[in-house]
């Protein structure tokens, strides 16, 4: 049995953490939105991204799950170097990957650091 859309989103966050890119469960094709780094849509740019974020990224709390069939939004925190960022992201799964994943974050923690 496939893993579930909010097992999917958890399985991200837990690579996140990790600081382990190979296990994000990506697909080829994913469409990633972000304050930052604006829309990204293949699996290899989103890794290039996240590899520049990952440095930064001392910690994520998860506040919760709302899934609606293959839909998951995840209200959640990530601590940083530069300070805390409160993130509500979107996700789309299909055959255990993400497809789409669109967040909303206040970018300022980062830009106005820079």
């Amino acid at each position: 049995m496939s893993a579930s859309p909010v097992e999917v989103v958890e399985n991200y966050f837990t690579a996140l953490q990790a600081k382990d890119l190979k296990k994000l469960p990506l697909a080829d094709t994913i469409i990633f939105t972000d304050p930052l780094a604006g829309t990204l849509t293949s699996q290899t740019a989103v890794v290039a991204f996240l590899s520049n974020v990952l440095p930064i990224l001392q910690a994520i709390t998860i506040h919760y799950h709302v899934q609606d069939q293959n839909r998951v939004v995840t209200r959640w925190d990530a601590q940083t170097t530069l300070g805390m960022i409160e993130i509500l992201e979107w996700f789309e799964i299909s055959d255990g990957h993400i497809q789409v994943a669109q967040a909303f974050f206040d970018p300022r923690v980062i830009t106005q650091t820079r």
